[in-house]
C-alpha cells in the first residue's frame, strides 16, 4: 500500500489535487498486517486457566505522507485541507489495488512541513471504522422462488472474514420465508405472517428491519438470526415463496 504514488480519496484523484504519496524512511515498507486485537478473558478464583471469551478488534490506523507535486499557494492548500476535513468515514483506495477500500478519515495532530518556499509535505493519521477493508459494493441478481417448498442458493462470501450481507426480500403470497445457512450448521433467518407484495429490506450488519407496510413493524415476525455469510461459499436453503437479492462489502484482511 505504501509504495503507491496515487491513491482515491472521498471520489477525488491525488493527482488532480496535486500530491503523491511519498515515503519519508528510507528501507523497507512497514505496514499492518492483520487488525489489532485483545484477548477478553477472564479468571476464575482456585482456576489457573483463565475462561476465554474471545478478542475484542481496534479500527485499523495508519499515517500517511503526501508530497506536494510543485508549488503550493494558499488556494490550494484551502483545498487540500477542505478535501481532508470531512465529517464521516469517506472511501480511499490505491490506484495498484482498487478493490481495497478503507473508509476513513484523519484524526489526531496533522502536520504541514515545508522550507517557506511552498514546498513540502503533510503527515496525516487516517482511522478507519472498522478493523477491515473493504471490496467494491456489490448487489447479487434477484432470485425468485415460486412454488418452492426447498431451493438450495449459493452464495459466496468473497471477502477474509464472516459478512452480513444487506438482504431485499419481497413475499409472493401470504406465509413465511426461511433461509437456513447450511455451512453455519443450518443457522435459520426466518419470518412468519408476511403479506404477499410485501417488500423488505434487511440490514443484517446494522440488524435493522424495514417494510413497505405502513405502520407495520416486522419485529415480532422475526427469529431475530440474522443472516451470518462465513468465508466461502454458503449453502442456503430457501422456504417459501419470495424474490431475494443481496447487496452489501466484503471484508478484507489484505
Amino acid at each position: 500500500m505504501k509504495e503507491n504514488l496515487e491513491f482515491v480519496y472521498d471520489g477525488l484523484s491525488s493527482r488532480h489535487m496535486g500530491i503523491v504519496q511519498c515515503h519519508l524512511n528510507s528501507g523497507l515498507f512497514e505496514e499492518t498486517f492483520i487488525p489489532t486485537r485483545s484477548i477478553q478473558e477472564e479468571k476464575i478464583r482456585g482456576n489457573d486457566k483463565p475462561y476465554f471469551y474471545g478478542f475484542t478488534y481496534e479500527p485499523l490506523s495508519f499515517p500517511i505522507s503526501l508530497y506536494f507535486d510543485g508549488e503550493l499557494d494558499s488556494k490550494k492548500l484551502r483545498e487540500i485541507a477542505n478535501w481532508f476535513n470531512v465529517n464521516y468515514y469517506k472511501p480511499l483506495y490505491f490506484l495498484k489495488y482498487p478493490n481495497r477500500i478503507f473508509y476513513c478519515m484523519p484524526v489526531d495532530d496533522s502536520q504541514h512541513i515545508h522550507n517557506g518556499l511552498k514546498q513540502g509535505y503533510l503527515t496525516l493519521n487516517m482511522r478507519c471504522d472498522s478493523s477491515y477493508s473493504y471490496s467494491p459494493d456489490y448487489t447479487t441478481k434477484i432470485y425468485t422462488y415460486q412454488n418452492n417448498n426447498g431451493s438450495i442458493l449459493e452464495f459466496n462470501n468473497r471477502g477474509d472474514v464472516n459478512c452480513s450481507p444487506l438482504l431485499l426480500l419481497q413475499k409472493i403470497g401470504d406465509g413465511d420465508i426461511s433461509i437456513a445457512n447450511l455451512s453455519l450448521n443450518g443457522r435459520e433467518f426466518k419470518f412468519t405472517s408476511l403479506l404477499d407484495k410485501e417488500e423488505l429490506i434487511i440490514d443484517n450488519e446494522k440488524q435493522t428491519i424495514e417494510t413497505n407496510v405502513p405502520l407495520t413493524y416486522r419485529y415480532d415476525n422475526f427469529n431475530f438470526n440474522y443472516l451470518v455469510m462465513a468465508r466461502g461459499i454458503n449453502r442456503l436453503l430457501i422456504n417459501g415463496d419470495c424474490k431475494l437479492q443481496f447487496k452489501g462489502r466484503f471484508k478484507t484482511l489484505q
